[in-house]
């Protein structure tokens, strides 16, 4: 993990808001996952976590352009990337449940993540 996988967070005041998961080989960088601390659904609570998440993409991009990384993966984020120059690249993703209570489980899951943490 420490060869492959880099972890940027965002502080204020000494208190950790957000960050950014990476895993990386030496011509891609991928994002895992990207945590952030809700303070409550106002506009202005929105927008500082936009604002944290467009400046930690900005200097893992430095990072990753100082180690000559070639591609670098928002995870799906589509308008955002563009919004760096990025071209969308389509991806597909398959998961295969055995069980009929963790497929369950992951469609709660997900359907959660689409309403209250996307924005």
């Amino acid at each position: 993990m420490q060869k492959y996988g880099i972890l940027f967070i965002a502080e204020n005041q000494g208190e950790i808001v957000g960050g950014n998961l990476y895993f990386h080989d030496e011509d891609n960088a991928l994002l895992v996952n990207t945590p952030y601390q809700l303070f409550g659904n106002s506009i202005e609570n929105k927008k500082q976590i936009f604002d944290t998440n467009c400046y930690i993409h900005w200097e893992a991009m430095q990072y990753f352009n100082n180690l000559d990384l070639i591609n670098y993966d928002f995870d799906g984020e589509n308008y955002f990337s563009r919004s760096f120059g990025g071209d969308h690249i389509p991806r597909y993703e398959y998961r295969k449940f055995n069980s009929l209570f963790y497929q369950s489980l992951f469609r709660a899951w997900d359907f959660f993540l689409r309403m209250y943490i996307k924005f």
